[in-house]
């Protein structure tokens, strides 16, 4: 989720090399990092009930904004959303596999992100 957060704020800077204009208040991104972080800790400490089924495909990770910036804007538009599509296939997967509780709350959580991360998005005309 950071990785795809960096993408949006990243298209909608300014033409000029200038610093990052966020979308949203610093407190909601700082946020979605903690959740993140929770999940991660949730994650690996996990014993019973948290495997899955199948494998899965997720989004590329990290971003190297010197590829990211030589590529239209149609192009990017379609890189997030295929990633959020991957994220979303992948969140729906891993809701029906995992049967550990803690680990279903953070999954819900995610996925809340995820559909106000989208919120974002068509707030600022991007199709998702």
């Amino acid at each position: 989720l950071l990785a795809l957060l960096l993408i949006v704020l990243e298209w909608t800077r300014p033409g000029l090399p200038s610093p990052l204009r966020p979308i949203c208040d610093l407190r909601v991104l700082n946020h979605f990092i903690k959740e993140a972080q929770d999940a991660e800790v949730a994650m690996k400490s996990c014993r019973e009930g948290c495997s899955l089924s199948e494998s899965v495909t997720v989004p590329q990770t990290r971003v190297e904004f010197d590829v990211w910036e030589t590529k239209t804007a149609l192009e990017q538009a379609q890189e997030v959303q295929s990633g959020l599509w991957l994220l979303q296939q992948a969140l729906s997967l891993l809701r029906t596999s995992v049967t550990n509780a803690a680990l279903q709350s953070h999954i819900d959580n995610s996925i809340r992100n995820l559909i106000s991360i989208n919120a974002v998005l068509r707030s600022l005309n991007i199709q998702v």
